[in-house]
């Protein structure tokens, strides 16, 4: 285990799961329909600080020996503006965009991806589609998102219905892709033992992926994989 990664395997498939930093978020926005005391509570028992709630962001690496492919990009430079989303937190350890160095630091280039799949696009899973240049960190990758997805945020109703800083870090790094960009439907084989799950609701067009390979199965959601065998 690298500094920064955790590797393991579903079947054939060599996976590693890489940290791209972290970011505080206030309880409110976690637990909106528990009263605040009952979560201080809970956060004083587990030894956890009751003002924030740090949240890792972490993606996905999947190496099946045809392609070598990432889930999401990571949050790019979204924690230099965490004090802008989240107020009045100590964001010290709010820190972001530490996916390619973690990715180098595992043994894998940015370079030799060529698959990126986009499960929805919060800042957190597209932040980091551009470096601080603006050009691709993944330059040799086609790209995978749902078109529910993709028109969402490029629609007027995404202005009405999310924060203008989700709605900008959305059109500002999809639309480089649009030239490499497949849509993938429900049940869709993005590559070789990797499907496209549809889970509408966290954004209008979100998806998990099932990935299967020698029997061993993971369905996997952003930040989370439950791996079955037979």
């Amino acid at each position: 285990m690298e500094a920064g990664s955790f590797r393991f395997e579903i079947g054939e498939f060599e996976c590693v799961s890489v940290s791209d930093g972290s970011l505080n978020y206030s309880p409110e926005s976690f637990f909106a329909n528990v009263p605040l005391e009952r979560v201080e509570e809970v956060l004083r028992e587990r030894n956890l600080p009751t003002a924030q709630v740090m949240t890792p962001y972490t993606c996905l690496f999947i190496n099946t020996g045809e392609h070598r492919v990432m889930v999401d990009t990571g949050a790019g430079d979204l924690g230099a503006h965490a004090a802008d989303v989240f107020p009045g937190l100590d964001h010290s350890t709010s820190v972001t965009g530490l996916l390619p160095e973690n990715l180098r630091a595992a043994g894998i280039g940015p370079l030799g991806i060529d698959t990126v799949i986009i499960t929805h696009a919060h800042p957190d899973h597209v932040g980091g589609t551009l470096d601080e240049t603006g050009a691709l960190v993944f330059p040799n990758a086609h790209y995978y998102i749902s078109p529910q997805e993709w028109d969402f945020w490029r629609s007027d109703a995404a202005t009405t219905k999310a924060p203008s800083v989700m709605v900008d870090t959305a059109r500002r790094n999809l639309k480089p892709i649009k030239e490499r960009l497949t849509f993938v439907e429900d049940t869709s084989e993005v590559i070789p033992g990797v499907h496209a799950i549809a889970t509408f609701g966290h954004t209008p067009g979100h998806i998990a992926l099932s990935i299967a390979s020698e029997g061993s199965i993971c369905c996997t959601f952003p930040m989370q994989c439950s791996i079955l065998s037979n």
